[in-house]
């Protein structure tokens, strides 16, 4: 019964990780142009999409706890990747947070 659970929430969460990937990939994109072009305006998508990943790891964070018992072995496991993951959101969004600003206000050399 567990098992099952387990394997039907992440299914869920697979799908919704291959979304946010695949958008995520088209952000970086627009990202890299901005960047090289110093247009501040395409860093914007990053800017967004990067909390959003944050918040959508929480909510895996919570999911996995939930349905498998937050002391679980692969509970444990799968929340410490996916929290991992969001401190180096935190610093990668603080990375180009900087940068936006620096391009916005005309302080990029």
């Amino acid at each position: 019964e567990q098992l099952k659970t387990f394997f039907t929430t992440d299914f869920y969460t697979t799908i919704a990780d291959l979304i946010l990937a695949i958008v995520m990939v088209i952000a970086s994109g627009v990202l890299l142009y901005g960047v090289h072009k110093a247009i501040a305006r395409f860093l914007v998508p990053i800017l967004v999409l990067i909390p959003m990943d944050f918040l959508i790891r929480f909510i895996f964070v919570c999911f996995h706890s939930f349905n498998l018992g937050f002391l679980h072995p692969l509970s444990i496991t799968l929340n410490l990747a996916c929290c991992l993951g969001m401190v180096f959101d935190i610093f990668i969004w603080l990375c180009f947070f900087s940068h936006w600003q620096q391009i916005k206000d005309g302080l990029d050399g």
